[in-house]
């Protein structure tokens, strides 16, 4: 593996380059990163040809909630900027709870600007089942039990790009670590609260991390509750509610800033430390091309 950067980060291209190997024979294929385009374009002729099945893309992933469909392909052979398509690269200076410092970006062609972002090489995770049990798995640090996402966004999950704008070359949108809990939200009963609804009724809580409960004001006995969903209702505010159900909150937590020129990307991202929320790390993207399937 050549390497054209200071520090080679050589574990995290083992991990990505071992992923899009291991899907080779579907017609993935990755890009290394610091290839040139046209490096890249070579490596990509050379696994699958023109005409070639299959697509840049992540096995089994979803695009924006856990059971959309996957992201769109990129264009084929493209020889000068066009935004759409998969663009694979790095954060510098943060390690996602994965161990990698990879991010995805997954752009739709069509009118509009609109597309997903993945943080690190995780699972996707999967769709919730218990309203009461904590997820996705691992969002907890097991010393503590205290929420994990201040150290950034949930690693394998797609987040929707919100408020994008594009001038041509320059893209800026936001994302919401609260969208990954979509699917556990949906689980949730909205309850009216003081700022209109909440997946808990607010009667305050009590008790321990292990041992939680409110109080019903009606009958003034304690009402067991999950710990979990105590938190993530009241002091993480996950979900947003009406009287119809709930949903993961897309209130932005996250803001990013590229610029784009042929295959390359630069630019920034923020939000990914809440004791710092408005330091910028620079983000590099280059651009995953396929050959148009049969």
């Amino acid at each position: 593996m050549i390497c054209l950067m200071s520090g080679c980060r050589l574990g995290s291209w083992l991990i990505a380059a071992t992923l899009w190997l291991a899907l080779a024979c579907g017609g993935r294929v990755a890009v290394e990163r610091g290839q040139s385009a046209s490096a890249g374009r070579s490596a990509i002729d050379g696994a699958g040809g023109a005409g070639a099945a299959g697509s840049i893309g992540i096995a089994g992933s979803g695009a924006g909630r856990a059971d959309a469909d996957p992201p769109p392909l990129g264009e084929a052979g493209a020889t000068s900027f066009v935004l759409s398509g998969l663009w694979f690269g790095y954060l510098e200076e943060f390690t996602f709870r994965d161990g990698t410092d990879d991010v995805w970006l997954s752009v739709g062609g069509g009118g509009g600007v609109s597309g997903q972002i993945r943080f690190g090489n995780s699972p996707v995770p999967p769709l919730a089942t218990d309203a009461e049990a904590i997820y996705p798995p691992g969002v907890t640090n097991p010393s503590s039990d205290s929420l994990a996402l201040a150290e950034g966004p949930y690693t394998g999950a797609w987040f929707t790009l919100l408020n994008p704008e594009f001038d041509g070359q320059h893209l800026q949108f936001d994302i919401s670590r609260n969208e990954v809990f979509d699917s556990w939200c949906k689980l949730q009963t909205p309850y009216v609260s003081r700022d209109g609804y909440s997946c808990m009724p607010d009667w305050g809580s009590f008790g321990t991390a292990d041992d939680c409960s409110q109080q019903d004001p009606t009958t003034l006995k304690l009402v067991p509750r999950s710990c979990f969903q105590l938190a993530m209702c009241y002091d993480w505010h996950a979900c947003s509610c009406d009287g119809s159900g709930c949903t993961g909150s897309l209130k932005p937590t996250g803001h990013f800033d590229l610029s784009f020129e042929d295959l390359e990307a630069d630019g920034s991202g923020a939000g990914f430390d809440d004791r710092l929320p408005k330091y910028k790390h620079h983000l590099h993207l280059t651009k995953l091309q396929a050959d148009s399937p049969r």
